[in-house]
């Protein structure tokens, strides 16, 4: 399987410092961090992260309109998102953005962990059928 590089995003500086310290235990590859969508949106143009993790509420461009903004690049791209807000209304927003996740703050890390563990089983699994296609 080829490394995993996640992109953060995240505008509170404490949160972005202690949860990319656990996020450095599944980035096989590369760990980006941004402060808010617009350097979110940057670093995945120039990266393409393999997993997008992403507040919403956050200053110039909020996770919701970077998110949309990735979909359009990649329909099929890996997005989780942490949330103070638990409102139906940002839940629904997250349903039809079309996220593999939802995690209400304080972020319960054993829900990261299984939300990650399956997204990267799920992108090990499309590697591995994506390479036999080319030896065929």
């Amino acid at each position: 399987m080829k490394d995993i590089d996640i992109l953060f995003v995240e505008d509170e500086s404490l949160i972005r410092e202690e949860l990319s310290k656990f996020l450095n235990r599944y980035a096989t590859g590369s760990l980006y961090l941004a402060k808010d969508g617009i350097e979110g949106l940057d670093l995945y143009h120039r990266y393409s992260p393999d997993i997008v993790v992403t507040d919403i509420k956050m200053p110039n461009m909020d996770g919701f309109e970077m998110s949309r903004e990735i979909k359009k690049i990649n329909p099929t791209q890996p997005l989780i998102i942490t949330s103070a807000h638990g409102e139906s209304e940002c839940f629904l927003e997250a349903i039809e953005i079309n996220v593999d996740g939802y995690i209400l703050k304080p972020v319960d890390l054993n829900l990261l962990d299984k939300k990650l563990s399956k997204v990267i089983n799920h992108l090990e699994v499309e590697h591995k059928y994506n390479q036999q296609k080319i030896i065929i």
